[in-house]
């Protein structure tokens, strides 16, 4: 952190979400259309989310396609956190970016800071899931936490 800012996008992480698109293999995916996704993007596949393919670009951005051809994008710090903590199972090198908990960020509104989400099933267990509003970190960036907040007024 610089300041009291969460700063994830270095030219640490730039170089190593370089790396690691620079390394893709065609014959490491299973699915032939998310390694197509991430050629088009030139960003590193980090799997599905939601009924989309979730890709992650050097400049921080989370771009993801559903299955009807629609694209959204993303430069939001939450949504990054998010997707480097889904992401550090596939490519375990992301972990060193998550960071750690800052003085300014808040407890979740969604799961109190458990990082447990009563809602989602773990399809593995049948067990509840991990809060996805924080990824099961149990606290969420300052803004993060006002545009919920100001969502369930």
């Amino acid at each position: 952190m610089e300041g009291n800012e969460m700063i994830i996008v270095t030219p640490e992480f730039q170089k190593t979400i370089q790396d690691l698109i620079d390394n893709l293999q065609a014959e490491q995916f299973p699915d032939a259309e998310e390694y197509k996704l991430a050629q088009k993007y030139h960003a590193l596949p980090l799997g599905f989310d939601f009924l989309a393919y979730v890709f992650l670009t050097p400049n921080g951005e989370v771009i993801w396609e559903d299955f009807q051809d629609e694209v959204g994008n993303s430069y939001d710090l939450q949504g990054l956190i998010r997707v480097l903590v889904a992401g550090k199972r596939r490519y375990p090198q992301l972990a060193e970016f998550i960071p750690n908990r800052s003085d300014e960020s808040k407890t979740c509104l969604i799961c109190n800071g458990s990082g447990i989400w009563e809602q989602s099933k773990d399809i593995s267990t049948g067990k509840p899931g991990k809060c996805f509003f924080c990824a099961g970190l149990g606290w969420l960036t300052e803004d993060a936490y006002l545009e919920i907040l100001k969502n369930t007024k």
